[in-house]
């Protein structure tokens, strides 16, 4: 039987998973160390090295994953960066009778959830009136619109959340020019990113009609935050507030802050207090509403894990049963979709087996550098069956053969249960370690 040698483990991975050998040498070191002494024993060569790869997967999977979401969402790079992706949802509306909470879930008593509809609409409708007398509200309606209960129709609030001219000016620019707020339009000539003295900027040229004006603005330091997003519901029905990028001192960017200040204090959404701000219409408050939490690469330098946790906010009169609907749902789709099954508690076992034999292995010692080791996979398994003797329902027979690969796939789909993603032990292979 012709030996397994790291070119050929090499070339198995490159053509099942198109690892590039140059950039992923590294990884390839890594999973050569810690895998191509621990073979499967086989009598045929090729079905040998396939299962030995098959060891790898789990590692070479997550890795390809995890780097997919990094360059989608920060473009850095692999192994140092930590995120977190967050997603709200308001069932409000749901409880007030107009959709179900549950979505396929059948709403077996419509008529008793009216008076929850009632309660929203009556506190809604409350809200509405005493925030109409806000402060700021009022101090930015004069300025903007031309008195304190000025309003715009929705059409013309879309058109100044859509002007550049607003979201890159301030207030002094309209002021001064005399141009109107809500009776301009205004096109975006030009827009780039400027470097100059050890700091960046954003510099747009606007044009105002029917003024006539050609304006050419820079931003502060973009250092110092001076971009926002500014939350709109739009004209259309949609789901999801759209994000419009506004700066900080420009029209659009007090309203930002006005709206922030609105939704942190009262049960709003950013979106809904500013489009109350521009067109004084009835917001329906929240009652119920999620937050679903996804961290990923949490942990340390060597080892990582994820996590998603679920975050209901809820007035104290709603039922129980409402929030159990609304917590199901969530929980669905935090499964992406799937059924929430108990996960097996072998693999969950395997997965604490391998971590209490895991040890540490100091790399560095001046560089303080060291990640978590673990015996060969067949001496693991072996330390398993002496607890789990033939007879045993969590036996794993053939040591020396397909136990060895049954005895890892468990492992890696306990360690996937528990720690949420493959990145665990034995450790990120991306690392850089001195070997």
């Amino acid at each position: 039987m012709a030996e397994i040698t790291r070119s050929r483990f090499a070339g198995e991975l490159r053509d099942r998973y198109g690892l590039d050998l140059k950039r992923d040498r590294e990884l390839v070191g890594d999973l050569w160390e810690r895998y191509g002494d621990d073979p499967v024993v086989l009598e045929d060569d090729s079905k040998n090295l396939r299962e030995v790869v098959d060891l790898a997967e789990p590692i070479v999977l997550a890795v390809q994953k995890d780097r997919r979401r990094q360059a989608s969402a920060y473009g850095q790079g692999a192994g140092e960066v930590g995120g977190e992706e967050a997603r709200e949802v308001d069932f409000t509306r749901a409880l007030g009778g107009t959709g179900d909470v549950a979505g396929t879930e059948a709403d077996s008593a419509p008529r008793e959830r009216e008076w929850i509809g009632r309660r929203v609409s009556a506190f809604s409708e409350y809200l509405t009136k005493i925030l109409a007398v806000d402060e700021g509200v009022i101090e930015f309606r004069k300025r903007a619109l031309g008195s304190s209960t000025t309003t715009l129709k929705p059409e013309q609030a879309e058109r100044l959340v859509r002007s550049p001219a607003a979201a890159f000016l301030p207030f002094a620019f309209f002021e001064e020019r005399g141009v109107s707020l809500t009776g301009h339009e205004a096109t975006t000539e030009s827009y780039e990113k400027v470097v100059e003295g050890g700091g960046e900027f954003h510099c747009a040229t606007v044009r105002v009609k029917p003024a006539g004006i050609r304006e050419t603005v820079c931003s502060g330091e973009l250092s110092r935050s001076v971009l926002e997003s500014l939350y709109w519901p739009g004209l259309d029905d949609n789901e999801s507030a759209q994000h419009v990028r506004v700066w900080s001192g420009s029209v659009l960017g007090e309203l930002q802050r006005i709206g922030k200040r609105l939704s942190d204090k009262h049960p709003w959404q950013q979106d809904q207090a500013v489009h109350f701000v521009l067109t004084g219409a009835p917001q329906l408050a929240s009652t119920l509403r999620s937050k679903t939490q996804h961290s990923f690469n949490k942990g340390v330098k060597a080892h990582k894990y994820n996590s998603k946790s679920i975050t209901l906010e809820v007035e104290h009169w709603v039922p129980a049963d409402e929030v159990a609907r609304a917590y199901r749902k969530m929980q669905r789709e935090a499964h992406e979709g799937g059924k929430t099954r108990k996960p097996s508690d072998r693999n969950i076992a395997v997965f604490q087996h391998v971590v209490n034999l895991s040890y540490v292995r100091v790399k560095s010692a001046n560089e303080n550098l060291a990640r978590l080791a673990t015996p060969k996979w067949r001496d693991m398994l072996r330390l398993w069956n002496r607890e789990h003797p033939p007879g045993s329902k969590w036996h794993y027979e053939d040591e020396h053969g397909k136990g060895v690969q049954r005895f890892h796939r468990d492992f890696g789909r306990g360690q996937r249960t528990v720690i949420g993603c493959g990145l665990g032990l034995p450790g990120d292979p991306r690392l850089e370690f001195p070997r």
